[in-house]
């Protein structure tokens, strides 16, 4: 799940994330169109004059302001919705990093390259991207991981290749507290 979108009246997921990154990119065309007409209209009715406005028609400097806030905020969550599709990750994600047993904490263990991520979300054929057609990769259970990057991650934390993994010391840890003692195979 990505997140709850009030636009759409649904939770925004794996198989509906590029529909909605598509719903983005059309309306924010569509509000600088607008953007555009209600420019030339305003040049058409008094030349860019604020002050002829100001006696006339102030109704359409609401049309304006309005026309302005919602294209700041389409432009700005497709801007946040591509940001996050480049680096493989939900909005979610982002603000709450992934766990995994191998690396811990790490935001960039899905990032397989921005190419690869796109290709990941919007299909291999890239003459599908711009349709509303389901082309994604996966069955949205699995996903593949960036095993390079979770490797990063245990050197950034100056944690040895060869030393035990948070699940070991865990599962160590259990068994102390518990008492449970394994019988070692190399006494016979």
């Amino acid at each position: 799940m990505d997140h709850h979108c009030p636009w759409v009246v649904n939770c925004v997921h794996f198989h509906n994330f590029k529909y909605f990154i598509q719903f983005l990119l059309y309306a924010e065309l569509y509000m600088l169109y607008l953007f555009f007409v209600m420019m030339y209209e305003f040049y058409l009715i008094c030349g860019f004059d604020v002050s002829y406005l100001k006696n006339e028609h102030t109704w359409n400097l609401v049309q304006h302001v309005v026309c302005i806030t919602f294209n700041i905020f389409t432009l700005v969550m497709y801007s946040v919705s591509v940001f996050n599709v480049s680096r493989n990750r939900t909005t979610m994600e982002s603000a709450h990093p992934t766990f995994f047993f191998v690396g811990g904490k790490n935001s960039h263990g899905f990032n397989l390259g921005c190419r690869t991520n796109f290709r990941e979300l919007m299909g291999d054929k890239w003459y599908l991207w711009p349709f509303p057609i389901f082309s994604s990769r996966g069955d949205g259970l699995s996903f593949p991981l960036a095993v390079e990057r979770l490797k990063e991650v245990r050197t950034d934390n100056q944690r040895k290749d060869d030393g035990p993994t948070r699940a070991q010391i865990v599962k160590g840890n259990v068994t102390r507290i518990l008492g449970i003692h394994h019988t070692s195979f190399d006494r016979e």
